[in-house]
């Protein structure tokens, strides 16, 4: 599933206030535009957020679960567009953005856009890397910003936005050997041979985290790669990977790939910005 964080910002503030028109005036667009992305929304979603009819909106039973769960990421992006106003006053207007490149490809396009909705005059300059790198730049004041998965740095300087929770799941090609296992205990993973993410990444340090805590002794098949090679590897070989969902969601849809679940749990990865 592929997170658009423009609708779901939409669909908070049309909560919130109970008004579509009150999310426009705050979004600064029409209650057409507000309306819109909430129809779509909720095509993405397959379930209707809000109950039609007149007066003031009233959530669904679903739409509530999705606001409640919402709360604590708008929280934080509130406090990301107070620290964006008092970039705001600076001589330039700059926002120095680091990410990896793939929530680049999938996600912080949304980021970026709420990010404009609001601030339309503020320049965004995005630089792309490892997460070891960026972080080294933040540290160096050459970042203002940068997007990580895991726990975030344990230093006063920096402050922390909890964004969202991500599972990682472990996939195989559907033509492959494992493609027949619908699941696996974590004491039989080291049978399974693994592809592994590049050094320096928030996703390598999770599934080895992973690994560590369950006594996992992985078969390394091949490691330092990016996901976007990985999968190309994975149609090619029987091996499998783990991988954020929303880097193979089109390929599990397409079954292209077959998703092995783990009977205790898959790892998780935290999107924080820092």
């Amino acid at each position: 599933m592929r997170i658009n964080l423009n609708q779901l910002s939409v669909f908070y503030l049309a909560s919130r206030h109970r008004s579509m028109a009150a999310a426009a005036r705050a979004l600064f667009v029409s209650p057409s535009a507000v309306t819109m992305q909430i129809k779509k929304m909720e095509g993405w979603l397959g379930f209707p957020v809000f109950e039609r009819g007149q007066g003031e909106l009233k959530l669904t039973e679903r739409g509530q679960g999705l606001y409640e769960a919402l709360q604590p990421m708008f929280g934080n992006l509130d406090e990301l567009e107070h620290y964006i106003k008092d970039l705001m006053h600076a001589e330039e207007a700059e926002l120095r953005f680091g990410t990896h490149h793939l929530p680049g490809n999938y996600f912080i396009s949304d980021l970026i856009s709420h990010v404009h909705t609001r601030f339309p005059d503020l320049r965004v300059r995005m630089e792309l890397g490892t997460q070891d790198h960026l972080l080294e730049k933040l540290f160096q004041q050459k970042l203002d910003i940068v997007l990580i998965i895991g726990d975030p740095p344990d230093d006063p300087k920096c402050r922390s936005l909890h964004l969202f929770d991500e599972e990682m799941v472990l996939v195989t090609s559907n033509s492959s050997d494992f493609a027949g296992i619908p699941s696996i205990s974590v004491k039989d993973l080291s049978s399974l041979p693994l592809i592994l993410q590049q050094r320096g990444t928030g996703a390598l340090r999770e599934v080895l985290h992973f690994l560590r805590v369950n006594k996992v002794e992985p078969h390394i098949l091949f490691d330092n790669l990016s996901s976007d090679v990985i999968k190309q590897f994975l149609q090619r070989m029987p091996a499998a990977s783990f991988i954020n969902r929303f880097i193979v969601q089109k390929e599990l849809n397409e079954e292209v790939f077959h998703e092995i679940r783990i009977s205790e749990g898959q790892p998780i990865c935290r999107f924080h910005l820092v």
